[in-house]
């Protein structure tokens, strides 16, 4: 992992996230796990094609850039997997209602925290059919 100033957090080659949040430890920690995340999906390319599969059919139009969307189509659909998982993880980190006003204030992929905060039992169920949820060992 590496951090830096004035960088986009990124999953990959190297999990690397900024410095511009370095006193808000619960921004820092959705953050790291949003990027971590990406490697969870990266993991299983049958079950998580499986998955933005479903999400095409549920969500037949969705944003591009723009602070809404990702990058790509594509990208967008696999954000929904994504920050679903990073939403579930942070719940089980700092509740609920720490996560919910957290995740409520991203000024990026908006579009699909609002699904993930809104719809958030569809995306889950779609996510456990295919196996692409993070068990904890309890």
């Amino acid at each position: 992992m590496v951090i830096q100033s004035r960088v986009i957090p990124h999953s990959h080659p190297v999990l690397t996230l900024n410095t511009q949040d370095v006193d808000d430890d619960v921004r820092q920690l959705s953050t790291f796990l949003h990027e971590q995340v990406h490697w969870w999906a990266d993991a299983d390319t049958i079950a998580t094609q499986r998955v933005i599969g479903e999400f095409r059919q549920r969500y037949p139009e969705v944003p591009v850039g723009e602070g809404r969307g990702a990058r790509s189509e594509f990208s967008t659909y696999l954000h929904l997997a994504v920050c679903w998982l990073e939403r579930d993880a942070m719940i089980r980190l700092v509740g609920q209602e720490q996560a919910r006003q957290l995740l409520s204030k991203k000024t990026h992929y908006m579009w699909i925290y609002e699904q993930v905060l809104e719809d958030g039992e569809s995306i889950g169920e779609i996510l456990k059919r295919h196996g692409l949820v993070i068990q904890s060992e309890e």
